[in-house]
């Protein structure tokens, strides 16, 4: 368990940082109280993980300009809350998968 998990975590920037580089944190996504995520312009790479749809309580995802692949996950349908998503400036392919 990574030692984020055990706050209430409502907003999370994570913007132009020159040190962010690698995959996709897949362990932000047990943050579930997560209402805010900016993590844009910066060197990451990989797929979003499934794990996103856990962020039930988000209403907003940013995270354009990195070097995110792959399709969006169908669990991105299970954010409820969901109102602004920016992704652009991705290598995102096909459409959200809806199975």
């Amino acid at each position: 368990m990574s030692p984020l998990t055990s706050f209430l975590v409502p907003f999370l920037n994570i913007s132009w940082s020159v040190s962010q580089s690698g995959q996709f944190p897949a362990h932000l996504c047990s943050l579930n109280t997560l209402k805010l995520l900016y993590f844009c312009e910066n060197y990451i790479f990989g797929e979003i993980s499934r794990e996103i749809g856990n962020w039930t309580s988000l209403e907003e995802l940013v995270i354009y300009s990195n070097n995110l692949t792959g399709t969006i996950p169908a669990s991105i349908r299970e954010l409820k809350h969901l109102r602004v998503i920016l992704a652009g400036v991705n290598s995102f392919t096909g459409p959200i998968r809806t199975t």
